[in-house]
Order: C-alpha cells, then sequence, then structure tokens
C-alpha cells in the first residue's frame, strides 16, 4: 500500500498560498510544531551571519504599502525577514522585487533588513538578482534541508505532516527541467509577464481543467503551463480565440507568426504548421509537420492536426520538446 501524502491529495505544486501558509506555521516558534529557530536558520544560510534577537510576530501575508504585500514576514526585536514566496514562474513581475525592497528599507532605517524571494531550484538558476546586500535567493531544497536537520525537534503530532510536506516538495517544486529545452532568463520571464494581457485567467483555466479530467489532468495542463512561460523561443498567450472552448495559444518568441499551437482545456492540442506556410515558410511548414507528425491524427492534412494523446499522457515535457525542436527548425528556415 503506497505512502498516504496529504499535500498530493491536495493537489497543491503550484498554488502558492499553501507553501505561503506552510512557510509561516514553521517560522513561527509558538505554533506548536517545535522548531525555534528556523527564520534565524535561514539568515544564517544566506547572509551567513547569527541574528540572535528574539521573534515577536510573523505575519502572513505582510503589508509593505497597499500595492505591495510580501507573503510572509518575521518581526524580531530589531531585525525584520521578508519572504516573497514564488512557486510558478507565472507570477514573477517586473519590478515585484524591487518595490517591496525599497519600501522594506525605507520602514527598517537603519535596522537591519534581510530579504528574500523563496522559488524553486529552477528559477533559482535563471538568475533572479537585486543589486543589495540585505537580498538573497532562498532554494526550496535549501529550506527542506534546514527543516529536515530539525526534524528531531518536532513534537509528535507535527512529525508527519511536516516529513510528508518535506516529501511532497521535494518530489514536485524540485523536480529537473527538460535539459534539451532552452530557457528564458527570470528578468525575460518577468517582462513578459508584466506586459501580458489575460481576457480570462489561468486559475479558471485550469479550474476547467480539473473539471473536465480531474486532479491529473489539472496538473499536466499547470506543469505544462509553466514549461511554456519558462522557455526562451515560445511563448503562450492568454487571448480570446473566438471559439466557444476555454484555450489558449502558443506563439513563437519575437515573431508576428499565426499561433503554432492551441491548448484546449480537457486536454487537446491542435498544432497548426499552416501558419509557416500562410507566412511564406512552406519548408518551415514540412519541418513542423515531420516533427509533430509521430503524435498527431492527421500528420498528412495541410493545415494541422490535433495530437493523437492528450496533455498528461503526452507529457509536458515532450511538448516543451518538440516545441524547442518547432523553434530551432524555424530558427533555420526564416531566422527568428
Amino acid at each position: 500500500m503506497a505512502a498516504i501524502n496529504v499535500f498530493e491529495i491536495l493537489n497543491i505544486p503550484r498554488a502558492e498560498d499553501p507553501h505561503d501558509r506552510m512557510v509561516a506555521w514553521l517560522c513561527n516558534p509558538d505554533a506548536g510544531h517545535g522548531i525555534s529557530d528556523l527564520p534565524r536558520a535561514i539568515i544564517s544560510e544566506l547572509w551567513k551571519r547569527d541574528c540572535a534577537e528574539k521573534i515577536r510576530l510573523v505575519h502572513r501575508p505582510f503589508k509593505l504599502r497597499d500595492d505591495s504585500w510580501p507573503d510572509v514576514a518575521v518581526e524580531f526585536d530589531r531585525a525584520l525577514l521578508v519572504i516573497e514566496n514564488k512557486v510558478n514562474p507565472s507570477a514573477l513581475r517586473e519590478g515585484q522585487l524591487e518595490l517591496q525592497h525599497d519600501l522594506a528599507r525605507a520602514r527598517q532605517k537603519e535596522a537591519p533588513l534581510f530579504h528574500c524571494v523563496l522559488c524553486p531550484d529552477r528559477m533559482a538558476d535563471g538568475g533572479i538578482q537585486l543589486d543589495s546586500h540585505a537580498f538573497r535567493v532562498l532554494r526550496y531544497s535549501s529550506l527542506m534541508d534546514l527543516i529536515e536537520v530539525r526534524k528531531e525537534q518536532l513534537v509528535s503530532d507535527a512529525k508527519p505532516i511536516v516529513e510528508q510536506y518535506v516529501a511532497f516538495v521535494r518530489n514536485t517544486l524540485l523536480q529537473p527541467r527538460p535539459s534539451d529545452v532552452k530557457f528564458a532568463s527570470t528578468k525575460l520571464i518577468a517582462s513578459r509577464n508584466s506586459s501580458r494581457v489575460e481576457p480570462w485567467d489561468e486559475p479558471s483555466f485550469v479550474s476547467t481543467a480539473e473539471k473536465i479530467g480531474g486532479p491529473d489532468l489539472a496538473t499536466a495542463q499547470k506543469d505544462l503551463l509553466e514549461l511554456l512561460v519558462e522557455m526562451q523561443d515560445i511563448q503562450p498567450h492568454f487571448e480570446s480565440t473566438g471559439q466557444k472552448e476555454v484555450t489558449y495559444t502558443v506563439r513563437l518568441a519575437n515573431s508576428d507568426l499565426e499561433p503554432l499551437l492551441w491548448i484546449y482545456a480537457d486536454g487537446r492540442i491542435f498544432v497548426r504548421w499552416h501558419s509557416f506556410r500562410k507566412a511564406g515558410h512552406p519548408s518551415a511548414a514540412e519541418r513542423m509537420k515531420s516533427i509533430w507528425s509521430p503524435y498527431v491524427t492527421g500528420p498528412g492534412n495541410d493545415q494541422g492536426s490535433n495530437t493523437i494523446d492528450r496533455i498528461g499522457v503526452l507529457k509536458p515535457d515532450v511538448i516543451a520538446r518538440l516545441l524547442q525542436q518547432t523553434a530551432a527548425s524555424a530558427a533555420r528556415s526564416i531566422g527568428v
């Protein structure tokens, strides 16, 4: 019989709020779990210095200004630890961290400030930066290590919950990205996110997917969208296509070419190589058709075709690789 993990049952890998709640709970020494020094351990790990001050309050979220609410903050006697949590690259916004930092610095004046962004390792590898000695990046792997070495402090009631959480994070947020896919820098991702227009939102799309295909389809849709947002050479577009069914499109980045893919909430993918042909690039259209032909129902169609399998069977990392091959072929054919 497989071990039961409540976090898997709740299906929360890309939902920030449950992770915010867990981090805030574990940072609070008075919360009843038994761990007394996690905020101080974070400071020691990231800044290589001790903070002997008493923890007074733990906030979730923490108001710096009406338009700036970091996810978790720990108030010491004088020092302040601010944690901005990003489990999903689609939540990155240009200038968000800079604004938080300026407001926190103004609040603290001469008192110590420790500001970090908590994120999966793959996002940290994208180069999240802020030019300040008071800012650091806290990887989820490092946070899980800090929690695990303190497991002997846990009270009996809290121990299975925390162990399940650590295992869940390691099995979801810390999964590696496909090595043969090019990923954008976090700066580029944040810039794209800030300029994106979204007539409908991702949560509605994922909710529709879950109603149609259950939590497995919803998870696959979130995993795919995360990969697409992070990719360098292609971009998802959250736009209305005039159809009744909920869908979004995938296009080449830095190109006016029409969409190459339509992703439906029910897991179908329509692959349209005719977008290349319509733009006057028949060789690129044939290459795209060849790349996708093993995966579609009508490889001989001139326009395009639906994939044989739906997302979740045709895995998100496979789709990302096929798109990367398509982008590389387009670069050779039309120079984008």
